[in-house]
């Protein structure tokens, strides 16, 4: 027993009051809280507002195993409570990212929730136990479960099928992937018993490197189907396959990556049998060429609104096939405007086009273009991708010839053999609406060959052009030279352009001065300003300088003294050419899916 005054006993009053201040600080701190203008909303609110941030409560393994951390929890005592009760704020789980009884903490937490549940488990023997927690915990809450998706190895996948047995009432969108790098043989079917066949809200499947019968009763309802390299071994006749897609009413999106799920067929001539897809506007293929053509030539979409298609081969004959069941697909009844914006680029084993319903979609803003990989805000109508590793000169000229073009008011061309001179002139009679064309730099020579000769028919090329826009261009003395005589053959044919668009070339000055006695809109370099902006130089601008600057001269050549000849042809080697865009035609085949198997 300790003294009064003893040290212990000071020690244990010390920490009693430092227990007492303490305690009246964090009544004080949630008093001062309650003042504040945003504690006066009412709990329903707070709730509203919590609902709308995205979910981000992960497990934090390095403080502790079983505390689960959350920006929001951690503003005020309120805002914790707050969160703690909101079962929907711990819905979302991923259980790579939480240990088994952090899982079943969140589960705890989410109550009856909608849950969206997550896992990706390997072969590794640490991760046998997490895989049984979540095989236990998805079977006893599958019935509310929204949202499901499993990634593991085949073996695991059918352990896993087989207890998911039980009816999903709640379930809307389900992935299921095998793990990469397991050979054909090991064949994962998805069972037409899996959740007794009772999911009355499935809406999107996703099934990566398996199999799917086709009568299952998953498939019925689906609006959007993706089969991701289908395995080879669980391929169909294609009349089975055409009949299962006949009872698939609701299907609005179809993606089709790496292997169709159909067996070898033959082309020839019209195809006897179709399946008629009514509610399907999204179509996206990539596979052999040959595959492709046996999808399109096959299926009656007169819904759809956008077709994908990347395809490749080694056989012309593949290619012949292909391109007029992708033009046939490219434009229906159900289009209400025609092709009006068109972007091409590629080379002679290459060709990527993409066309838009819409005008002057091929570029942002006319500067540059990032239409190399079209994106969901400007979804393309068209979008096609051929690779042909043999030599298939005609490539693009047979795209264009067999997509409805008649229409397009804009385009772009990227890559020196996109469209050759041959091209330009087969089809630019037929572009009578074409108001804008945007070059890169290796594409302008075979364009301003068009116009070389001052051909007879040149009055019917290109009535409607008026703006130019060349993109990443390096204009040299030479080269201007060239353009202003291109020019200059337009104004004779009384056809002239009215804007020429130079903000990302590298151009001197004076050449903006000399091309804008022939145009009336010349815009000229960006400019660099002290803030950082860019700005476009227009002719005034550049006109009003050299009046400034008439008595300045300081006896250096500026290059623009001695007139070239129209002859000299403007060299056509990428390099040569100086375009400063170093990707301009380089190839994009890395991005190929390498996981053909």
């Amino acid at each position: 027993m300790s003294l009064p005054d003893s040290p212990e006993s000071c020690l244990c009053a010390a920490e009693n009051k430092i227990e007492c201040l303490e305690e009246s600080t964090r009544a004080m701190k949630i008093h001062r809280n309650s003042l504040v203008p945003i504690s006066r909303l009412p709990t329903e609110i707070l709730c509203i507002i919590f609902s709308l941030l995205p979910s981000f409560e992960v497990l934090d393994l390095e403080s502790s195993p079983y505390i689960l951390s959350s920006p929001v929890s951690h503003v005020c005592h309120r805002w914790r409570e707050i969160s703690h009760d909101m079962s929907c704020f711990w819905s979302r789980i991923d259980f790579n990212k939480l240990t088994t009884a952090g899982v079943a903490e969140v589960l705890a937490r989410a109550k009856t929730a909608p849950l969206y549940l997550e896992a990706e488990v390997g072969i590794q023997k640490c991760e046998t136990e997490k895989f049984e927690a979540f095989e236990g915990q998805i079977k006893a809450h599958i019935y509310h479960t929204c949202h499901l998706s499993i990634t593991s190895t085949p073996y695991r996948l059918v352990q896993t099928f087989e207890h998911l047995i039980s009816s999903a009432p709640s379930l809307e969108r389900l992935s299921i992937t095998k793990r990469k790098h397991y050979p054909e043989s090991s064949l994962v079917i998805v069972p037409d018993n899996l959740f007794d066949g009772i999911v009355p809200k499935l809406t999107y499947l996703r099934l990566e490197r398996c199999g799917i019968g086709w009568q299952s009763p998953l498939l019925k309802g689906l609006r959007d189907l993706n089969l991701i390299w289908f395995q080879k071994r669980a391929r169909i006749p294609i009349n089975a396959w055409l009949d299962a897609l006949n009872q698939m009413t609701q299907l609005e999106r179809l993606v089709l990556h790496g292997h169709i799920p159909i067996r070898s067929v033959e082309l020839s001539g019209e195809p006897m049998i179709t399946a008629v897809l009514s509610s399907l506007t999204k179509l996206i293929i990539y596979a052999t060429a040959r595959d492709c053509a046996v999808v399109l030539a096959h299926l009656v979409l007169p819904a759809l609104t956008r077709l994908c298609v990347d395809a490749y081969t080694e056989e012309s004959i593949d290619v012949e096939h292909l391109i007029p069941f992708v033009a046939q697909h490219a434009h229906g009844h159900q289009d209400t405007e025609a092709l009006q914006s068109l972007f091409v680029e590629g080379n002679e084993e290459r060709a990527n086009i993409t066309a838009w319903t819409t005008p002057r979609r091929d570029a942002d803003d006319g500067l540059r273009s990032s239409v190399d990989l079209p994106d969901e805000v400007r979804p393309a109508r068209v979008e096609i991708r051929i690779m042909h590793c043999g030599t298939y000169v005609q490539l693009h000229d047979a795209v264009l010839t067999a997509l409805p073009l008649n229409s397009i008011s804009s385009l772009s061309v990227k890559g020196c053999k996109s469209l050759r001179e041959e091209v330009w002139r087969g089809h630019a009679p037929k572009w009578h609406k074409l108001e804008r064309i945007r070059l890169y730099s290796s594409a302008v020579p075979a364009f301003r060959n068009l116009f070389y000769g001052r051909s007879p028919h040149a009055t019917n090329l290109l009535p409607s052009l008026e703006e130019l826009v060349l993109v990443d261009v390096s204009l040299n003395a030479q080269r201007v030279y060239y353009l202003c005589d291109m020019l200059f053959v337009r104004v004779e044919l009384e056809i002239p352009l009215r804007t020429l668009d130079l903000r990302t070339c590298t151009v001197p000055d004076c050449a903006v001065q000399f091309l804008g006695e022939i145009l009336l809109d010349v815009k000229g370099p960006m400019k660099r300003e002290s803030g950082g902006k860019g700005q476009a130089r227009t002719v005034t601008d550049v006109i009003s300088e050299k009046v400034e600057n008439d008595g300045e001269d300081d006896g250096e050549d500026d290059g623009f003294d001695d007139k070239l000849s129209f002859h000299a042809s403007w060299v056509t080697d990428d390099d040569d050419f100086g375009g400063s865009n170093s990707d301009d035609d380089a190839s994009d085949d890395s991005d190929d899916d390498s996981d053909d198997e």
